[in-house]
């Protein structure tokens, strides 16, 4: 029998793995992609009966995987960012590190992940759904927390106008300091329970029509942003100390 030496067996495999290299990544790599939640199961065994073994490979080659792990990352993107347009649906820039994939209207998926690697994957998994788009990152942040874009002038005029009617209905001024200047006023949730709302994309522009569409629920009212963070870090607002 050919190679009963170990070294020799190891030897040759290592150099039959280097002549067919592409053609058995290939195959490995069509095998994963049949069977992924197989090879996610074992992988999962194998980093369990051998953790130490995949600590110092991690250890040893740690360049190296973050390498492939970005390189993976940009070449999910690069797929995703194609097949939703390649340029920023509201401004047209198309320089690709400016782009970024925008929940259309706000609408989280709920159980999906809501950004960055993760999202790209979900994405390609889903065969690219509706209901994203290609924004730049300008455009993104600034339709994220304003509610609108610079570039959008009818839709700012009209976010103003709702938030003005919520501000005026709720007293128009800070609850806790009487503030009353406009730029500094936020609703807040009176028991700190904003955070079911915000995982559901009802925050910012979005919680001002849900409370127009929902008749202006008690469970609202308005502090500047000074008192507002302060009661959502410290749970009480500074100004109670100095009452008391």
């Amino acid at each position: 029998m050919p190679h009963k030496d170990k070294e020799e067996r190891k030897e040759y495999s290592r150099n039959y793995f280097l002549k067919h290299k592409e053609q058995i990544n290939e195959y490995n790599r069509k095998r994963r992609e049949e069977n992924p939640d197989k090879f996610k199961e074992y992988g999962k065994k194998q980093r369990e009966l051998h953790p130490d073994a995949f600590k110092q490979y991690r250890e040893k080659n740690k360049e190296k995987i973050q390498a492939s792990q970005k390189n993976y990352r940009e070449k999910n993107r690069d797929l995703v960012i194609s097949k939703y347009g390649k340029i920023c649906g509201c401004c047209g820039e198309h320089i690709k590190e400016f782009l970024a994939i925008d929940h259309i209207d706000g609408v989280k998926i709920e159980g999906w992940p809501t950004h960055g690697g993760s999202l790209y994957r979900k994405l390609i998994k889903e065969n690219y759904p509706e209901g994203f788009r290609v924004l730049c990152h300008n455009c993104n942040l600034s339709l994220g927390i304003y509610g609108y874009c610079p570039h959008k002038t009818e839709i700012r005029n009209e976010i103003d106008k709702k938030r003005t009617i919520v501000l005026k209905y709720y007293g128009n001024k800070c609850e806790c300091c009487g503030e009353s200047n406009i730029e500094f006023l936020a609703v807040d949730h009176k028991k700190g329970d904003g955070a079911d709302e915000k995982r559901r994309g009802i925050e910012g522009h979005r919680l001002i029509g849900h409370i127009i569409k929902n008749n202006f629920p008690n469970k609202y009212r308005i502090l500047c942003h000074n008192c507002n963070t302060s009661c959502g870090v410290n749970g009480v607002c500074a100004h109670e100390k100095w009452r008391v």
